[in-house]
């Protein structure tokens, strides 16, 4: 019971800056809210934050591809093609993984 309670004081004080830091860690996002619930942040002020940072992790991914994108049409033809060669090899393995996984889960189910 301490230890919930020495939560909901944490997010009392710093509630904000836990809520907006979580947007960007994946898994944390989805356990901020819940959080911010049962800690009694006001509904206003959750949005608000929320919404904050919702925009601010949109804008970041949108600029940093973007950017990419900008750098990777300038690079030279062999940088391109290493890149483009090592994204499919990526993709693969990627698909490779999930499948595997997936199979597994279907088979222990």
């Amino acid at each position: 019971m301490a230890r919930v309670e020495r939560v909901r004081a944490e997010l009392a004080t710093r509630g904000i800056g836990w809520l907006f830091a979580a947007r960007f860690i994946s898994g944390l996002r989805n356990v901020a809210g819940l959080l911010a619930g049962a800690a009694g942040m006001a509904v206003t002020r959750f949005v608000t934050v929320t919404a904050a940072a919702a925009v601010t992790w949109a804008l970041v991914n949108a600029l940093e591809y973007y950017w990419f994108g900008r750098v990777l049409a300038g690079a030279d033809t062999w940088v391109q093609i290493v890149l483009i060669c090592l994204g499919l090899i990526w993709m693969v393995v990627s698909l490779r993984v999930i499948g595997r996984r997936a199979l597994r889960s279907l088979n222990a189910g």
